[in-house]
């Protein structure tokens, strides 16, 4: 596709690229018609001196050399001939932008000669409609529609969707036709070994609009595809070029699926596909965006942990779409003396919510809207009240071991730490977390930041049921465990699956000890860290907390 200047067709002139008419040219021809690159036409006496062209012009000489010419004719050939002439050249000359569009040229020179000659006038229109000037194309064929595709009836419908396609391609934004001109100009310099590259390139275009023809928002849809490498380019009015790569052994190119994700507009898939090395067009994808009459309404349900309405509980609602979750641009929500809130929303499959009230940890929901007229059950979010720990921690000092340390790993000897639900953000040494799930506390080990874990099994936390035994926290030696009662050794491992534990369910007097090994980042050196851990108190959060 290529983008020209309308001014090169004007008639008899022909700005042109280096294809120059080969005919012996015999020594002084008289009045000859010389056909330059320039776009100028001159008529005059022609000497032929090596590769110059010696010019009389009624008495004014000049001198051009062969190749700043396209062709030499006789001035005494009849219009009918000069135009012959002037086709043969441009049906010899279309393999290449350069041939294309000095065919343009020869062609608007002979349609200007023979304007009521069909073969002319159809060879020109499809010529046009080669460099994407659909318009112009339209122009020829409309002067005598009938009698010029009757010249050749059998390429009749294919010049028609030619047409028709280069007039689309006429009124995309300038900076993409410029793009697809890069893309053929491209393809044009591809080699044999190229084409045979590990990887194939492919091109898709497509527009997404609206059923009223508005261009639809880049972050309303995503492109899903399992390529190698791709690129998607935004343009004006709601183009996009999908560029992409897959290996070259896997033939033709797969189809990639856009789809809606965000709301506002009635999810569905389409299907695209690129061109090898080539631009496929696949047209309008036509997305039905909803209307203010089309939102749903949907009521949510704050309660406590006894079925309680809460009432001021804050929302916030939020979709998962193209760019993660992003946050639903609507005024504070917050519910009403009953625990209620009633919010309009447009159909869509992925929303979330969040409930949060003072005293309390905030509780998620997912829910989906749909289009259906049958009235939606309320969303019900239950919060439950914080919970604190008072939490002593020993940890085994192991300088003794003559084993380097990282600099980078909390190590407290012992002290206590306290935390609460609504502690933001965290507490105590880094590796160690605490965490409540509805009603009940729970304790992690997960690694500081500017650590890493060095294998699976470098994380062992263990309840310890000194129940059986009478053990105490004091009893531990963190430096001996093997010196632990026997009744003590009835162990409650708590795993994971190869990630660092969890323990669940922490109640006043629980006990722990347990093991990580890390390697600091900075320095490469292992660390090693032993501890215990001993549940003092667990108590609410004040309902006046934030």
């Amino acid at each position: 596709m290529t983008k020209l200047n309308l001014a090169y067709f004007v008639p008899a002139i022909l700005v042109t690229s280096a294809i120059v008419s080969t005919g012996t040219i015999p020594q002084a021809i008289a009045e000859q018609r010389i056909t330059l690159k320039t776009g100028a036409i001159i008529v005059g006496d022609v000497d032929l001196e090596g590769d110059q062209l010696k010019i009389d012009v009624d008495g004014s000489k000049m001198t051009l050399s062969m190749s700043e010419v396209i062709s030499v004719t006789p001035a005494t050939l009849s219009d009918s001939t000069q135009a012959s002439h002037f086709l043969e050249f441009a049906l010899e000359r279309s393999d290449t932008n350069e041939e294309r569009r000095l065919s343009v040229k020869l062609l608007a020179e002979a349609y200007r000669l023979q304007p009521k000659n069909p073969q002319i006038a159809f060879w020109y229109a499809d010529a046009l409609a080669d460099v994407t000037l659909g318009k112009q194309a339209e122009q020829v064929l409309s002067v005598d529609r009938e009698t010029t595709l009757a010249a050749y009836p059998l390429l009749a419908a294919s010049l028609e969707e030619k047409i028709k396609k280069a007039m689309a391609i006429q009124q995309l934004p300038e900076d993409l036709r410029n793009r697809l001109d890069a893309i053929e100009h491209r393809q044009a310099q591809l080699t044999e070994e190229s084409r045979n590259a590990r990887n194939t390139r492919f091109y898709a275009l497509f527009r997404v609009i609206d059923q009223f023809g508005n261009p639809v928002e880049r972050e309303s849809f995503s492109l899903t595809s399992t390529r190698i490498r791709e690129d998607l380019e935004a343009f004006d009015d709601g183009y996009y070029l999908f560029t992409y790569e897959q290996h070259t052994g896997h033939g033709r190119s797969q189809e990639c699926k856009l789809a809606v994700v965000m709301p506002g507009y009635r999810q569905e898939q389409h299907s695209i596909r690129g061109g090898v090395y080539s631009v496929h067009d696949n047209g309008d994808i036509i997305l039905h965006r909803f209307s203010d009459e089309e939102k749903r309404r949907v009521e949510v349900v704050v309660t406590d942990a006894n079925d309680q309405p809460l009432s001021n509980a804050g929302l916030q609602l939020s979709w998962s779409g193209y760019r993660s979750n992003q946050v639903v641009d609507t005024t504070a929500i917050s519910t009403d003396s009953d625990g209620k809130a009633a919010i309009q929303l447009f159909p869509f499959d992925r929303y979330s919510i969040t409930a949060n009230a003072p005293g309390y940890i905030r509780a998620n929901g997912r829910f989906a809207v749909t289009s259906d007229e049958d009235q939606m059950d309320p969303i019900t979010l239950t919060l439950y009240r914080g919970l604190r720990a008072s939490v002593t921690l020993a940890i085994a000092d192991n300088e003794s071991a003559n084993r380097p340390r990282s600099s980078t790993i909390d190590r407290p000897r012992s002290s206590t730490i306290e935390w609460s639900a609504d502690s933001r953000p965290g507490y105590g040494p880094g590796w160690l977390h605490f965490s409540q799930h509805e009603d009940e506390l729970r304790l992690s080990l997960s690694m500081n930041p500017s650590s890493y874990p060095i294998g699976r099994n470098d994380y062992r936390l263990y309840r310890l049921q000194g129940q059986k035994s009478g053990t105490t926290f004091g009893d531990i030696d963190l430096t001996n465990l093997d010196s632990l009662p026997q009744g003590a050794l009835d162990l409650s491992p708590e795993f994971n699956g190869g990630r660092p534990p969890v323990a669940e369910g922490l109640k006043e007097g629980d006990i722990f000890f347990g093991s990580l090994q890390a390697v600091d980042r900075p320095s490469g050196e292992p660390d090693h860290i032993v501890f215990k851990l001993r549940i003092d108190s667990l108590s609410r959060v004040p309902l006046q907390d934030q």
